[in-house]
């Protein structure tokens, strides 16, 4: 299903045609659904936060210099590749911040450039007494070069050094949040491989909004097969994955 349907049947299930409206001949426009269809799905990500489609890879391409890599959604990061301009592919150690500091001794963007060797997350966030400031606000200052300004709470970050002498195309594998739900045709993990889990997981959202707690108790039961025959597959393909990587 996509958003559309998934949204209908939210609907009908629930009895709320107050959250839909018409527009164009349109029955089924939304009207505050897809607030609780997106929240459903982000629930679902946090009960399984190894499904199939939650491993994902953020791909780019960064120039000379570049050491501050930014991406959206991430729950965690696995590993980091780089391909150097010929398709070399390496892929970085990954090192605490507090080792990364302790082994280069100075800012980033002072350090010498060449073939990046390690990586680590980092803070990109300044602390909330300091969130309104800018760039402009630390001139002659140090250790402020990979912040992110503004508003940085969507993102995550991580630091790869040294930083790269050419241009790198940089792997960023990890575990991501599933997109979010915005138009009629977008479909997720959840809307394609588990659409009525969805919908029970939007609808359960939905009553635990509205202060229902035997609705809420209601879907939350009927969705608890599903979700443990989920963790089993998601622990069979664990398995799987060790098994041959023993050989």
């Amino acid at each position: 299903m996509d958003l559309r349907n998934i949204r209908i049947n939210a609907v009908k299930w629930s009895g709320r045609y107050d959250l839909v409206k018409t527009e164009n001949g349109d029955t089924w426009v939304d009207n505050g659904m897809n607030a609780f269809i997106n929240a459903g799905q982000n629930v679902l990500d946090l009960r399984v936060p190894m499904h199939s489609k939650s491993a994902a890879r953020h791909v780019e391409s960064v120039v000379a210099g570049t050491y501050l890599i930014t991406f959206l959604q991430c729950r965690w990061v696995d590993r980091v590749w780089t391909a150097d301009a010929e398709g070399n592919l390496t892929e970085l150690e990954h090192l605490t911040m507090n080792e990364l500091r302790t082994q280069y001794g100075e800012d980033f963007s002072l350090i010498d450039q060449g073939a990046p060797k390690y990586y680590t997350p980092t803070a990109v966030g300044l602390s909330p007494d300091q969130e309104d400031l800018d760039e402009t606000d630390f001139v002659n200052m140090h250790d402020w070069h990979d912040l992110v300004f503004g508003n940085h709470y969507g993102y995550d970050a991580v630091v790869i050094l040294p930083p790269p002498d050419e241009t790198y195309t940089v792997s960023i594998w990890g575990h991501f949040f599933s997109t979010t739900l915005t138009n009629d045709g977008d479909y997720s993990h959840w809307t394609v491989k588990f659409p009525y889990l969805l919908i029970k997981s939007t609808l359960a959202t939905l009553e635990s909004f509205y202060r229902n707690a035997e609705g809420f108790r209601a879907w939350e039961e009927a969705m608890a097969s599903e979700l443990l025959a989920i963790d089993a597959d998601a622990v069979e393909r664990e398995v799987a994955t060790i098994d041959q990587m023993k050989g």
